[in-house]
């Protein structure tokens, strides 16, 4: 949402990659919590580098269709194949 206003409003975007590295660290306290299974915490990782990947860009360290590539890996892993395990009645490991 944030991005969004930024690039409509021509501001500076400067703060929402400070304000995704500030995100991808967040998931990481929660490591603990979903410690019986590795599905979980892989979505973890991958929501940190999904992040990381947003400030990488913004700052010109990343291509915008790698980021692009990234955002698409992460929507497929972390809410499709979630949902579709359950959608096929296995449980999530």
């Amino acid at each position: 949402m944030a991005l969004g206003v930024s690039l409509i409003k021509g501001l500076d975007l400067r703060p929402v990659a400070n304000l995704s590295v500030a995100v991808a660290i967040m998931p990481l306290f929660w490591w603990e919590f979903f410690a019986g299974g590795w599905m979980f915490r892989s979505i973890l990782v991958v929501w940190v580098f999904a992040f990381l990947a947003v400030a990488a860009t913004v700052y010109g360290k990343l291509a915008g269709k790698v980021l692009g590539g990234v955002l698409a890996v992460t929507s497929l892993y972390t809410f499709l194949t979630p949902a579709a395990l359950l959608a096929l009645g296995v449980t999530i490991p």
